[in-house]
């Protein structure tokens, strides 16, 4: 398994940078927040462009919560634009390029070219699920099949909320696949390595909420074991 400078596996890692910002979400929520498959993904996505901890953390302690009233925070994603601000404010100021007393103003694509990332995003997906098609068995293949044609359904929505929900609904199908018909020597190899990367975290949370990243955990494994993407937007 690859290491990371410090000796820890990419796994380890990932739990620690995973539950920092699960603890600030709930904090910020007033009540616990079980992430989902897709904010899993934002989560990984945030980690392989190198976005640090401290400021996803600051980004989610700084939300207003009062002016988002209107949206229910039990998501990750909630706070997405908000952190990716605070990234590119960032990375402006780390190379001198940025006033550091200028406010942050998050600048919103046009309709047209939200469109076009869209599309771009959608095809992006359909292209890798083909090609994980041709390594997975007869059973994943079907599955992936289907969610394919139903992406090119979701290329005509142009909610983006609405096709969030939908991509969740796609990913959750694609995870009962995986953990029904995942090769039996595969699936326990992985459920080792899992038990294995997440013992150390067993009595540091209550049984309902290691139980459940347990299972999320060895979801990223198999996702990973058969080269299948996250599908939620503009995740990489």
């Amino acid at each position: 398994m690859k290491k990371t400078s410090s000796g820890k596996s990419d796994e380890t890692a990932f739990w620690k940078y995973f539950s920092e910002i699960e603890s600030a979400l709930s904090k910020k929520c007033g009540r616990k927040i079980f992430l989902s498959p897709l904010d899993w993904g934002l989560i990984e996505s945030w980690q392989k462009r190198g976005v640090p901890l401290h400021i996803i953390l600051k980004a989610i302690d700084s939300f207003d919560t009062a002016g988002n009233h209107k949206r229910k925070l039990n998501s990750l994603r909630i706070f997405r634009n908000k952190i990716e601000s605070e990234f590119s404010f960032w990375l402006k100021r780390s190379v001198g390029k940025h006033d550091k007393n200028e406010p942050i103003v998050s600048k919103p694509l046009d309709a047209n070219s939200l469109a076009s990332e869209k599309q771009a995003h959608l095809q992006e997906k359909i292209d890798l699920l083909n090609s994980a098609i041709t390594v997975n068995n007869e059973q994943i293949g079907k599955a992936l099949s289907k969610t394919i044609a139903q992406l090119e359904n979701l290329k005509q929505f142009n909610d983006f909320e609405a096709l969030e929900v939908e991509l969740e609904k796609l990913e959750k199908e694609i995870n009962k696949a995986l953990l029904t018909y995942a090769d039996s020597e595969t699936l326990e190899k992985l459920k080792r390595e899992v038990e294995k990367q997440m013992s150390r975290y067993k009595f540091r949370t209550d049984e309902k909420t290691f139980k459940r990243n347990c299972e999320l955990m060895l979801l990223k494994l198999l996702r990973k074991h058969y080269n299948i993407p996250h599908l939620g937007l503009f995740d990489v």
